[in-house]
């Protein structure tokens, strides 16, 4: 994940990640399988995955959480 994630944004409830072209289905598979309760769905393309968060409350905490694994 940390490797092939360029970089995070946000709009409102949705969390637009930029990849490495081909890898966005692999990190949002990464994400998906966290089952954050934040996340209300995802979608990957080659190189982007949007992400629905449920509530824009909830938008901060989500980006903190992408970033710490862009770390790892």
């Amino acid at each position: 994940f940390a490797h092939s994630v360029i970089s995070i944004n946000a709009s409102n409830t949705i969390v637009v990640i930029r990849t490495i072209s081909g890898s966005a289905a692999a990190a949002g598979e990464a994400i998906d399988s966290l089952n954050w309760p934040e996340i209300i769905g995802s979608i990957a393309g080659d190189n982007t995955i949007f992400l629905a968060v449920k509530d824009l409350k909830m938008v901060p905490d989500v980006l903190k959480r992408i970033g710490a694994m862009m770390r790892k």
